[in-house]
């Protein structure tokens, strides 16, 4: 079976989200109407009008029934938010510059050298390596620039 974006939402934003939605499907039907939609996602931090609600609702409303329901907002939701992983990934292609799959310290000095931040003694820098490093091979991979980040 593929998995679904809903099946990606880490544990914290399901319970968020589910929270969300049965807040608002005050008859427990286990759908939310299409005129609650936008106050539903104002209610997650969404900032949103009736129109961009209209058009969300557009694409999470799969069987076009006018109302969404859990499995939906989810699949919605998951859609909608980036993955916390990608953004890692991201990130961490920013400092690795030549594509080694490795951060040297230079790679790290010349990126933030590049994003102003070029304040840091080699010495600050050989210390943020040390404490990523946690295979002691003087370079931070991805591994270990997760974990770090965490």
């Amino acid at each position: 079976m593929a998995a679904t974006a809903a099946s990606k939402l880490c544990e914290r934003k399901r319970l968020e989200y589910s929270a969300a939605f049965k807040e608002f499907d005050k008859d427990a039907s286990g759908f939310i109407e299409a005129s609650d939609l936008a106050v539903v996602l104002k209610s997650i931090g969404w900032a949103s009008d009736r129109k961009s609600a209209k058009d969300i609702l557009s694409e999470a409303d799969v069987d076009h029934d006018g109302r969404v329901s859990l499995d939906e907002f989810l699949e919605m939701m998951a859609a909608q938010d980036p993955d916390p992983n990608d953004e890692l990934l991201d990130a961490f292609k920013v400092f690795d510059k030549d594509g080694s799959g490795f951060v040297s310290a230079a790679e790290f000095k010349a990126t933030l050298a590049e994003n102003g931040m070029a304040k840091l003694s080699d010495d600050d820098i050989a210390v943020i390596i040390a404490e990523a490093d946690a295979n002691h091979d003087g370079k931070i991979d991805y591994a270990e620039f997760v974990a770090a980040m965490a």
